[in-house]
C-alpha cells in the first residue's frame, strides 16, 4: 500500500514537474516570441522614422530647387524685361536720326537721277510754291493776330471807359436799393414795435381785467364764506364742521363753478342741515365734499366721470345735486383723495372706492376701463397675483397722486396703482391696473408706517418713528435728494432734515413738512419776490431747507402744514393760522417768506387746518375750538425755538432756476 502511494506521488510529482517543465519552455518560447516582436516593431518604427526623414529631405530639396527655379525665372524675365525697355529706348533715340538719313539720302539720290536732270525747273517751281505757301501762311497769321489783339485792344479800352460810368452807375443803384431796403426795414420794425406794445398794452389790459374778475370772483368767494360762517353759528355748528376761512381766486372759474365754488358747499349744507362737513378735497376741476352722516356731493366737470353720476352723463354740475352713484349710503368715511381726474374714499370698515379716469389704471377696476362713471370698490389681493374678491385686505390709510395711487393696509403692508412712470419703484416698468403689494426690501425695511403722500410722480412714506423717505422722479426738486438725484427707484431717506417729521404736505409745486420743535422746511419750487420787475418768478430749492418765520410775528410753534397751490399755511401752537405766497430775495442764503396772518373772530382758535387747491384756487379749512380752550392754549403758547427761528439757509442749494 505503501509502495503504491509512493508511486502516485512519484507520478504526481512527475506530472507536476512536467507542467512546470511545459511551462518554462512556453515562457521561453513567449519571451523569445516577444524580444522577436518588439526588435520587428524596433525596426519598423526605424524604417518609418528613417523613410520619413528622408522624404522630408527629399521635399525640402524639391522646395528649394523650386525656390531657385522660381528665383531664377524672375531673375530671367526682371533682365529680359530690362533688355527690350534698352532697345525700345535705343530705337526711340535713332529713329528720328535713321529717318533724317534717309529722306536726306534718297533727296540726294533723287537729285541724282536722269529724271529729276530733266525736270529740274519744275521741281524748282514746286519746290518754291511749298516755300511761297508756307511764307503766305505765317503772313496771314500774323495779319491775323494783329487784327485780332487790335480788336481786342478797342474792347478793352471801350470796357474801361464804359465800366468807368457803370460800376458808379450801379454803386448808385446799389446805394438806392440799400437805402430803400432800410426805410423798408425801420418802417416794419417801428411797426412791429408799436404793435407790440399795443399788444403787450391790450394784454396787460387783459390780464388786469382777469385779474380783477379774479379778485372780484375770491371776493364772492369770501362773502360766501362769511355766510357759511354766520348760517353755522346760527344752527350751532360751528366748532365741529369744517370752517372755509379763505378763498384766493387765481384764474376765472366761471367756466367750471359758473354759480360760485362756495355756493357748491352752501347747496351741500342745505341738503344736510344737521351735519357736518367731514371732508372737502380737490382735483384739477372738480369738487369732493363729504359729510358726517355719510353722503358724498361732487360737482364741477366730469368729462372722465370725476362725478360719479353714472354713464349717461358726461356734463358737468355747476352745484352738487345729489349723493354719487356706486355707494350703498349712508356709510362712515374716514378719508378722501382726489388726484387730477379721479377720486379715492376710504370708509370705516377700511373699504376703498374708486371713480373717474382709469386711462392709468388710476381707480384700481377690472375689468380695465378708459372712465370709471360711479363708484367702484377696489379689491386689494393678500397675496401677489390672488384674484379671489373674497380675500382682501383692510386698508388705513391712503394717498392719490396726481395719475397713481398707493394704501397702507392694518399689517402696514404698502399697495401702490396707477400710471407706472409715476410710481417709479424697482420692477414696475408700466402702468399698474390693479393695486400691487409693493415687496421692495427698501420699503419693507422702513418699519411701521404712519402716513403716505403721493405728488406728481413721486411717493414720500412717513414711519411712525418720525423717518422720511422719498422714491420716484421728481425734476422741480420735491424729492429733497439734491440736484444730481431727480430720480429714484428706491425709498431713500431725506437726510437734510435733522429731526423727526411729525406733518407732511406735498402739492404740485412744493412741500412742506414740520418736525416737533416747529422747525418748517420748505423743498421744491416756490416764488420769489423781483424787485426790479415788480413781479414773482420761480426759483428751486431740490433739498429741504429751513423756512426762517421770525417775520410777521409770530409767537406760536409750528404744529401742522399745509400747501396750497402756491401758499404755504401752517397752524401755530396758540391756535393761529399764518401763510405765505413768495419769498423776498435772499441775502447771504437765508430765505425769508412774506408772511400773513388769517384773522379769525376774538377768541377763536384754530384746532386743525386743511388746505385744498386746483389750478383755479386754493381754499383754506379750519377746525375750532371753544373759547376757554383757545385761551388755555394761547396762554400755553411757547415763544418761537431756537431752532425753529434760525434762519433758512441753505448748504446745499442750487443757483435760481429763473423762467
Amino acid at each position: 500500500c505503501q509502495k503504491d502511494l509512493r508511486q502516485v506521488k512519484a507520478r504526481m510529482l512527475m506530472k507536476k514537474a512536467a507542467a512546470i517543465g511545459y511551462a518554462g519552455i512556453g515562457g521561453l518560447r513567449w519571451k523569445a516570441f516577444m524580444i522577436s516582436h518588439r526588435k520587428i516593431r524596433a525596426a519598423i518604427k526605424i524604417q518609418s522614422n528613417w523613410r520619413r526623414h528622408a522624404a522630408q529631405k527629399v521635399a525640402k530639396k524639391l522646395r528649394y530647387e523650386r525656390l531657385r527655379n522660381n528665383a531664377a525665372t524672375d531673375i530671367q524675365r526682371v533682365w529680359r524685361g530690362y533688355l527690350g525697355r534698352l532697345r525700345v529706348q535705343l530705337m526711340r533715340l535713332l529713329t528720328p536720326y535713321a529717318v533724317t538719313i534717309q529722306r536726306f539720302w534718297r533727296g540726294y539720290r533723287t537729285r541724282q537721277s536722269a529724271m529729276y536732270r530733266s525736270h529740274a525747273k519744275l521741281f524748282d517751281r514746286i519746290r518754291r510754291g511749298f516755300v511761297e505757301d508756307r511764307a503766305r501762311v505765317v503772313i496771314q497769321s500774323c495779319m491775323r493776330r494783329f487784327i485780332v489783339l487790335s480788336r481786342l485792344q478797342n474792347v478793352t479800352q471801350a470796357a474801361y471807359s464804359m465800366q468807368k460810368f457803370a460800376q458808379a452807375k450801379l454803386l448808385r443803384v446799389y446805394v438806392s436799393n440799400l437805402h430803400a431796403a432800410t426805410l423798408t426795414i425801420q418802417a416794419w420794425w417801428r411797426g412791429n414795435r408799436v404793435r407790440r406794445i399795443l399788444q403787450e398794452e391790450k394784454l396787460k389790459l387783459v390780464l388786469a381785467g382777469h385779474l380783477m374778475r379774479a379778485e372780484k370772483q375770491t371776493l364772492q368767494e369770501c362773502q360766501q364764506a362769511v355766510v357759511l360762517l354766520r348760517e353755522r353759528e346760527l344752527r350751532g355748528r360751528l366748532k365741529k364742521s369744517w370752517q372755509l376761512v379763505h378763498v384766493n381766486v387765481s384764474v376765472e372759474r366761471d367756466d367750471v363753478y359758473p354759480k360760485g365754488w362756495a355756493a357748491g358747499i352752501r347747496t351741500v349744507e342745505s341738503f344736510n342741515p344737521g351735519a357736518d362737513l367731514s371732508h372737502v378735497e380737490l382735483g384739477a376741476f372738480h369738487t369732493v365734499v363729504a359729510t358726517s352722516s355719510g353722503y358724498v356731493y361732487t360737482y364741477g366737470l366730469n368729462d372722465r366721470g370725476q362725478l360719479s353720476i353714472g354713464a349717461s352723463s358726461t356734463s358737468g354740475l355747476p352745484v352738487p345735486v345729489q349723493p354719487i352713484s356706486g355707494i350703498l349710503f349712508p356709510i362712515k368715511i374716514v378719508q378722501v383723495s382726489c388726484g387730477v381726474d379721479h377720486t379715492l374714499l376710504l370708509d370705516a370698515d377700511g373699504r376703498v372706492f374708486a371713480w373717474g379716469s382709469n386711462q392709468h389704471g388710476q381707480c384700481g377696476c377690472a375689468p380695465r376701463q378708459e372712465i370709471v362713471p360711479q363708484a367702484t370698490e377696489v379689491y386689494f389681493a393678500p397675496v401677489r397675483g390672488a384674484v379671489n374678491p373674497m380675500l382682501k385686505r383692510t386698508i388705513s390709510t391712503l394717498s392719490a397722486g396726481a395719475y397713481h395711487n398707493a394704501a397702507i393696509d392694518d399689517k402696514g403692508r404698502v399697495y401702490m396703482w396707477g400710471r407706472g412712470d409715476h410710481i417709479y419703484i424697482r420692477g414696475v416698468f408700466s402702468d399698474v391696473p390693479l393695486p400691487l403689494w409693493i415687496t421692495h426690501e427698501s420699503i419693507v425695511d422702513i418699519g411701521p408706517l404712519d402716513r403716505v403722500v403721493c405728488g406728481l410722480g413721486f411717493t414720500y412714506l412717513l414711519a411712525k418713528d418720525g423717518a422720511l423717505y422719498v422714491f420716484g422722479q421728481a425734476i422741480n426738486g420735491q424729492l429733497g435728494l439734491g440736484s444730481k438725484h431727480r430720480r429714484s427707484r428706491i425709498a431713500v431717506p431725506i437726510e437734510n432734515i435733522d429731526e423727526r417729521v411729525t406733518s407732511i404736505s406735498c402739492g404740485v409745486h412744493t412741500t412742506l413738512a414740520v418736525t416737533p420743535s416747529g422747525t418748517v422746511y420748505q423743498w421744491g419750487v416756490f416764488l420769489l419776490w423781483d424787485p426790479q420787475s415788480q413781479v414773482c418768478v420761480k426759483a428751486q430749492s431740490f433739498v429741504p431747507m429751513p423756512v426762517d418765520l421770525r417775520r410777521g410775528g409770530i409767537t406760536g410753534v409750528a404744529v401742522d402744514v399745509k400747501v396750497g397751490w402756491w401758499e404755504g399755511v401752517i397752524l401755530t401752537s396758540d391756535g393761529l393760522l399764518w401763510a405765505w405766497n413768495f419769498f423776498d430775495q435772499p441775502s447771504d442764503g437765508i430765505f425769508r417768506p412774506a408772511v400773513y396772518q388769517y384773522i379769525l373772530a376774538e377768541g377763536q382758535c384754530v384746532r386743525a387746518v386743511h388746505v385744498v387747491s386746483s389750478p383755479l384756487f386754493s381754499a383754506v379749512f379750519s377746525k375750532l375750538e371753544g373759547d376757554k380752550t383757545a385761551e388755555k392754549a394761547r396762554g400755553a403758547a411757547a415763544a418761537p425755538s431756537a431752532i425753529r427761528t434760525r434762519p433758512s439757509v441753505n448748504p446745499n442749494w442750487d443757483p435760481m432756476a429763473y423762467n
